[in-house]
């Protein structure tokens, strides 16, 4: 159960390459969305589409498009307020 709900972009402040969707509905803004979120452990970007509730304080499960293929994973946030994607599994 994913949002596929995307009303605005707006540019992260923190990292002007990455573009922040929001679907605005009852309860406020909620993330959707991360275009050019980093890849953790490399220097690519890719969008990570946000696939469910948070798991933790930390990091919500989302999904992202690697070499073709659509690897399942985890988006958070660094200290820094940019987004990074963490595949659970590449191949």
């Amino acid at each position: 159960m994913g949002l596929n709900r995307i009303d605005r972009y707006e540019t992260n402040p923190h990292d002007p390459q990455q573009q922040l969707g929001f679907a605005d509905w009852i309860g406020g803004p909620t993330l959707s969305n991360v275009k050019g979120a980093i890849v953790s452990g490399t220097t690519e970007r890719r969008a990570a589409r946000i696939t469910g509730e948070p798991l933790h304080a930390f990091a919500l499960p989302a999904r992202a498009s690697i070499n073709g293929k659509t690897v399942n994973g985890a988006l958070s946030c660094n200290d820094d307020g940019i987004y990074i994607f963490h595949p659970w599994n590449k191949d």
